[in-house]
């Protein structure tokens, strides 16, 4: 699967953009303010220059999907050796500056929670010359499902990951144990989750930049007024508090500020693990449950 510049199909079904396909936003447009300043400045970039109506953060997907992807039912995981360099680099602005000034193919893996048990993913495979298509269901928890390319870069994906996790609900969800996630892809949302809370500010190691840049804009001056943006970037990344319907996003931020949590258990902010066959703990901190395997 993949959503490549000479796709133009739903990234996982393979629907043809003619049928019902929508555009969907992997970091979403309401992302408050102070959060998109945050990534800009954990990254050495631009003030304003972060832009969310990009080809880069931008996929296809069916309805059902896009609807399951906007509340948190499924995520496009990181391969972990996508991951590290950027969790090794995350309190260095200058040298993730350099990390994701690099545009390239990513490879993902559908990660679901539970809420997608009755939401099987249909793949369309369509054969050349117009032959009749054949349909492959796959279901939860997609463990057989192939490897997604996208040109959303992986950076992109950690903050949306970040920041759906960030939400109470959506974290219990994926880390239930009855959730059937993989140890490789349970570790990796630890990890990414530290990558975010750092470069949101929640923990320490953030430093404001020294040379601000423009690596991952489309354009340096898309959001700037009066300047004409290019086809493939919107203006508008952060949205004025006059036009935002729903004020409450705005506090947001302070009660998943003020959900703190010990972790004896953690080795740099995440889990540590050892061989799933040891036993399995469930450590209670504050609002959660986070399952360990015990070392």
């Amino acid at each position: 699967m993949s959503d490549l510049p000479t796709k133009h199909d739903c990234l996982l079904t393979n629907t043809p953009s003619d049928a019902e396909v929508e555009y969907c936003h992997v970091l979403i447009q309401e992302t408050p303010p102070q959060v998109l300043d945050d990534l800009e400045r954990a990254w050495n970039l631009q003030h304003h220059s972060l832009h969310v109506d990009t080809r880069y953060n931008i996929v296809k997907l069916t309805p059902t999907l896009h609807s399951a992807f906007t509340h948190g039912r499924w995520v496009l995981m990181p391969e972990h050796d996508g991951v590290w360099p950027l969790f090794e680099a995350r309190n260095s602005p200058e040298i993730l500056e350099r990390l994701i000034s690099v545009k390239k193919i990513s490879n993902y893996h559908l990660v679901a929670c539970a809420k997608m048990e009755y939401i099987p993913v249909i793949y369309n495979n369509r054969a050349p010359g117009g032959e009749v298509p054949s349909l492959k269901t796959y279901t939860y928890p997609f463990s057989n499902f192939p490897t997604i390319q996208s040109r959303v870069p992986v950076h992109l994906i950690i903050c949306q990951i970040g920041y759906q996790m960030a939400q109470n609900n959506t974290y219990k969800s994926f880390i239930h144990p009855t959730n059937k996630m993989d140890l490789i892809h349970f570790r990796t949302l630890g990890i990414i989750r530290e990558c975010y809370d750092v470069w949101t500010g929640k923990t320490k190691g953030v430093q404001l930049p020294i040379s601000p840049s423009t690596a991952l804009s489309d354009s340096a001056g898309s959001r700037t007024k009066g300047t004409e943006a290019p086809e493939e970037a919107l203006p508008h990344l952060h949205p004025s508090p006059l036009v935002v319907e729903n004020a409450d996003i705005w506090d947001s931020r302070k009660s998943v500020n003020q959900r703190k949590c010990k972790m004896d258990l953690s080795v740099n902010g995440f889990p540590r693990f050892v061989k799933p066959s040891q036993t399995y703990l469930q450590y209670n901190c504050c609002f959660r449950s986070i399952p360990i395997y015990q070392l």
